[in-house]
């Protein structure tokens, strides 16, 4: 049996949920730390700078020449962690800008850049662990290392932006 006022005081409740989260602050300011460390210099070899625009320009360059004239491979085979840190150091302005243009569609199309963050992150890791490994050294001269020596701000700037794409805030 229903009571005869049974809906005279009833008010329905409407429950409204908090529409998801969609903005990311922080990649996004990782996206603009990347692209401004392209004009910071990436390569730095006794005052002469190449920053990370001229880096990519020289390395595509290279790319389009197809003489074998400039190819030493004597002595490749000594030192592969350097020629790896030494790759890794020419190809950073190339990786560290694709990993912000899939960043930035990532967040466009409402997922967070989470695995290009770790992806980005572990590139510099590498170059770094790669770098540290190969250091020479050259008795009283001192030592030699990519990331000591040659790398300049601009690479380690855009390597560490790669940290702002892992964070979601």
């Amino acid at each position: 049996m229903i009571p005869a006022n049974y809906g005279a005081n009833y008010s329905p409740v409407i429950v409204q949920m908090a529409p998801k989260k969609t903005s990311w602050v922080i990649p996004c300011l990782g996206i603009l730390v990347v692209f401004f460390s392209l004009f910071l210099p990436y390569i730095s070899v006794l005052g002469f700078n190449l920053t990370g625009f001229e880096t990519i320009e020289l390395f595509l360059e290279g790319l389009s020449d197809n003489g074998d004239d400039g190819i030493i491979e004597d002595g490749m085979d000594e030192a592969p962690l350097l020629m790896i840190a030494v790759l890794m150091l020419t190809l950073g302005p190339i990786f560290y800008s694709l990993m912000a243009l899939l960043s930035t569609f990532s967040m466009l199309f409402k997922s967070h850049p989470l695995l290009l963050g770790i992806i980005h992150t572990l590139y510099f890791g590498g170059f770094m662990l790669c770098s540290f490994l190969s250091a020479v050294d050259l008795g009283f001269l001192g030592s030699y290392s990519v990331h000591g020596d040659v790398t300049g701000i601009g690479f380690f700037v855009g390597g560490i932006a790669g940290i702002l794409f892992c964070i979601k805030a």
